[in-house]
């Protein structure tokens, strides 16, 4: 068990939104741990320790819900196979089919909402998704582009790689 990182403790919301980095990582290190370092941006995570991102991300969500926006979904799958092979892919789906449709929740916002925010040439579809799922939730992210957005919107955002600090 990982002692508790007090900086975790102060966020209202119990329900999480994850963006697309955030998902792939719970779900390939749920999967296979090992996996992790071909999923992960060498460029945003040259110095993370993927079993310590992995631990600590895990332990915080736990006993809290997931939110996910159909966008976020089908981003993550093209990741997880593009960046692990279509067998694996399968794999993880079916492996955990179960907690797909029972442990995490979807929000779909429609595309005309998504195409009000004037920020989503900027951003694209997926990123104004979970900024418009966030609404009263905490929003787990690896993209500073987005999580500034969000932290400018006064809305609840922690940037994965605070998991390694």
């Amino acid at each position: 068990m990982l002692r508790k990182s007090s900086k975790f403790i102060g966020y209202r919301f119990n329900e999480i939104v994850l963006d697309t980095n955030s998902f792939v990582v719970l779900l390939v290190g749920m999967y296979n741990r090992r996996m992790l370092c071909k999923v992960l941006d060498k460029n945003r995570f040259k110095e993370t320790d993927p079993d310590v991102l992995y631990d600590y991300l895990e332990e915080f969500l736990r006993n809290r819900k997931i939110i996910l926006t159909p966008q976020v979904l089908a981003e993550s799958g093209n990741i997880i196979e593009n960046k692990c092979g279509e067998s694996t892919f399968k794999d993880i789906i079916l492996t955990f089919m179960n907690f797909l449709a029972n442990g995490v929740i979807e929000i779909y916002i429609p595309k005309n909402d998504l195409l009000e925010n004037k920020q989503i040439p900027d951003f694209g579809f997926a990123d104004i998704s979970v900024f418009g799922a966030c609404r009263n939730k905490s929003l787990i992210t690896d993209d500073w582009k987005l999580y500034s957005y969000c932290r400018n919107k006064d809305r609840e955002v922690i940037n994965l790689k605070e998991f390694c600090d």
